[in-house]
């Protein structure tokens, strides 16, 4: 029996199309590969065309908020939240299930007062779409005409929950089918999509370490292992406005000169629900700059008797983390004073 090659006319006409649409490398076609920077929108590559970025949180934190904040962010080509960098002004559409005209009036009108970013650039550049809800397979065909009609740069989907059309979110086949027509989307019309999804209920997560939190979302983690870049907004204890913003996933493409990259951002709620936007804490202690060994070892000095695990939840990093900077350091002993005689 003779191999078979492109081109065959024994090829199926359906396999012979997905031979001619997959590319094919070699190792001189990667090494000679040139970074084009137009197709960063965000940073080095953060938000690029062509890939998909994920944003989780717990329901009521405020992901909507912060959805639209990037949206204004994006579309006047402004920075948002101080690290993430918007090179040029973006063409955006704009996919939210959950706001009224109502409720998008006095978000928008409260992020642009606070961040001053300029409403005419935005008139041009932004389109809202509201979509209470349509199931996966109309999804993607609703998605594909809204895209050949405002020819966005960027898309945004709030939350991915209203458009998956899945009765079980942690199924990976859901997942898989769903993303089948949005993955076309993404590389014949070259955008770039910012997905924001519902996280799960609050749990125990004291073994996780930041990288992880790109897991927390609803649904499968076929999802996380997708996207190209992820975050996560994380509630504090004790904390009513303070939130931490958790760069989960590819967290060096945000700035590639800042060494250790950006892992985390302390940011803060406005304090008044009728005018909501979100700024950055003015404190940011422990959220960036960050030398994870020294801060694990001086709390191992400081708690000689704490355990690794009991560390791990104390410093919200993994157990592993852990024990890899404790590796090959000799832990100081807690010296017990004498008895009196």
């Amino acid at each position: 029996m003779r191999a078979e090659k492109p081109g065959d006319p024994e090829f199926s006409p359906v396999m012979q199309e997905l031979l001619n649409e997959f590319p094919t490398y070699t190792l001189k076609d990667i090494q000679s590969f040139k970074i084009n920077p137009a197709n960063h929108i965000v940073g080095h590559g953060f938000l690029r065309k062509g890939a998909a970025c994920l944003l989780t949180g717990g329901t009521g934190d405020g992901k909507s908020v912060l959805g639209a904040q990037f949206a204004l962010g994006l579309a006047s080509g402004k920075d948002i939240l101080k690290i993430f960098k918007v090179h040029q002004p973006q063409r955006v559409l704009y996919i939210e299930a959950e706001n009224d005209e109502e409720i998008l009036k006095k978000d928008l009108s409260s992020i642009l007062e606070y961040t001053g970013y300029p409403p005419s650039i935005i008139q041009k550049n932004l389109v809202i779409r509201h979509v209470p809800g349509l199931d996966g397979e109309t999804f993607g065909e609703f998605l594909h005409a809204c895209v050949k009609l405002h020819r966005p740069n960027v898309i945004i989907i709030d939350p991915y929950q209203s458009f998956v059309g899945a009765v079980d979110m942690n199924s990976s086949m859901s997942f898989l089918s769903w993303k089948s027509a949005i993955e076309f989307i993404l590389y014949t019309y070259h955008v770039a999509l910012l997905l924001i999804a519902h996280g799960p209920k609050p749990g125990s997560r004291e073994d996780w370490s930041v990288r992880q939190g790109i897991y927390s979302q609803s649904g499968t983690k076929t999802l996380s292992n997708w996207v190209r870049t992820g975050f996560e907004l994380v509630p504090l204890k004790n904390e009513m406005l303070k939130f931490r913003l958790e760069i989960s996933k590819n967290a060096e493409l945000i700035d590639l000169d800042q060494n250790p990259p950006h892992r985390a951002l302390f940011i803060e709620h406005s304090g008044n629900p009728r005018t909501p936007y979100w700024k950055v804490s003015p404190v940011q202690e422990g959220a960036v700059h960050v030398d994870v060994k020294a801060l694990v070892r001086a709390c191992a000095k400081e708690h000689p008797d704490m355990s690794q695990r009991d560390m791990a939840v104390h410093l919200h990093l993994g157990k592993s983390t852990i024990a890899h900077h404790l590796r090959d350091w000799v832990r100081p002993t807690k010296v017990k004073g004498k008895k009196k005689s």
